[in-house]
């Protein structure tokens, strides 16, 4: 007969134990492997995300919290309104912001440096199931950008949802090698273009 457990029995946690490590070599995959392997699926683990009425100082701590470099804006709906990237608050760029709009440090919110949803590239989730992991790290360079957002349309009614992220970062992890080395990750597209004809 089995032991009726009503609660978990309290063990000595002595110091100096080690801490387990993922399996590298079981997460490792090749560039011939199926692109879904490569895509953080939203439907197996959360998104990191935060409010766009909050200041740019809670943003900063929540990647840091979290280990990111991005986040997934919300709306007072619990929608995804955009996403804001390490690159727009780095430096002296929310002072400046700041300066041009006529308003303090500490009125910055997330939705004033963030990119909204239309301007983050995204890539249709139909297509990430018949790619392959290369085909991915091709769309990535060929982007010159370091993410896209994967959407998922439902065949019944036609709605969309955001199912999950192909970032450089982590397919670099897994695979055990740089797949993107950008000057900097731009704000968007449109940043980046404008920063290059600038230049100098």
């Amino acid at each position: 007969m089995k032991h009726q457990i009503t609660t978990i029995p309290l063990i000595t946690a002595t110091a100096g134990l080690p801490v387990a490590q993922p399996d590298s070599a079981a997460e490792r995959i090749s560039e011939n492997d199926p692109a879904e392997r490569v895509m953080l699926d939203f439907t197996q683990v959360y998104p990191v995300t935060i409010e766009a009425f909050v200041g740019i100082d809670q943003e900063r701590r929540r990647m840091q919290d979290h280990g990111v470099r991005y986040l997934l804006v919300t709306d007072r709906d619990d929608h995804i309104a955009g996403v804001i990237n390490a690159y727009r608050i780095q430096g002296e760029k929310p002072m400046q912001y700041a300066q041009r709009q006529g308003i303090s440090y500490q009125d910055i919110h997330v939705d004033m440096m963030m990119q909204a949803l239309d301007q983050v590239p995204a890539v249709d989730y139909n297509f990430v199931r018949q790619s392959l992991v290369r085909h991915v790290i091709s769309t990535i360079q060929e982007l010159e950008y370091p993410y896209a957002l994967v959407i998922e349309t439902d065949a019944k009614t036609g709605r969309k949802r955001i199912r999950g992220i192909l970032t450089s970062s982590y397919i670099s992890r897994v695979l055990g090698r740089s797949v993107f080395a950008p000057l900097h990750a731009a704000g968007s597209l449109a940043d980046m273009q404008h920063e290059l004809e600038h230049a100098g």
